[in-house]
This record gives structure tokens, sequence and C-alpha cells, in this order.
């Protein structure tokens, strides 16, 4: 396993960077590591799924992200509760999703 820490940061300095792709491979490993060893439900893994649906959002991949996000809002309501603020985030972000792609 990566140390997921530093990983992380460097995931989100690439993304800052608008190195999007790189920042992608990073968090899609990251999240490949929690999955193993922490598993899929806990919210550090949703997280990263989170990430991941910004990096695709951010290089254009916007179909991907909001089928992400589609995703992961299921998972959070069920895991942490429809009240949660992570799941509110994640239903505003994939309003914002769906509204981009409409145009």
């Amino acid at each position: 396993m990566h140390d997921t820490g530093f990983s992380v940061a460097v995931g989100a300095c690439l993304g800052w960077n608008d190195q999007v792709d790189e920042a992608f491979e990073v968090f899609s490993q990251v999240l490949l590591d929690r999955e193993r060893v922490l598993g899929a439900n806990l919210p550090d893994t949703l997280v990263m799924r989170s990430n991941l649906a910004v990096c695709l959002s951010r290089s254009g991949r916007v179909a991907e992200a909001i089928e992400l996000q589609t995703q992961l809002l299921s998972d959070r309501e069920r895991i942490l509760g429809p009240d949660h603020p992570s799941t509110l985030f994640t239903q505003r972000e994939l309003a914002y999703l769906r509204e981009q792609h409409s145009d």
C-alpha cells in the first residue's frame, strides 16, 4: 500500500496545477488501495471517489463524472444518511454537472 496521505497531497497539488490526468491516476491508485485495505464503505474511500469525479469533470469527461457522482450519491445516502454534509455536497455537485452537461 502506498502512503495514501502523501499520495492524496500529491494528487491535490497536481489537480491545482491543472495536471488533472496525473491527479486522476494518483487518486485512482489511492482509491484501489483504500478499497482493498479499508473497504469500499469507509467515508475516506468515498472522498477518493468524489476526487475522481472532480478530475473527470475538469478533464471534460462530464458523462463519466455524472455516472460516478450518481453512484457516490447513492452510497453516501446509504452509508452517511441523506442529511450528512458530504451527501448534500454530492447532491450539489451532481446537479451542477447535470446542468453543465445539458448545454
